[in-house]
């Protein structure tokens, strides 16, 4: 049998999503948008980064309504 050595940082990641998962499991498709776009707006505003409502343009290259700039 083989030993699979795995890093913090992997088993982290895999932790958090499993809360963001456990979270949000019975929320619709908007309420999941509103809590990531909440979750973005308070990350910009604690990094000092702008919020920027993109154009419908913008939004078809991105695939998001939502974009931080410094």
């Amino acid at each position: 049998m083989k030993t699979v050595m795995i890093s913090n940082a992997l088993e982290e990641v895999w932790e958090w999503k499993k809360r963001v998962h456990e979270e949000m499991k019975d929320f619709s498709i908007e309420e999941r948008a509103t809590s990531f776009r909440k979750a973005t707006e308070d990350f910009c505003k604690k990094y000092g980064l702008k919020f920027k409502t993109l154009h419908p343009a913008e939004k078809a290259v991105l695939g998001s309504d939502l974009k931080c700039r410094k």
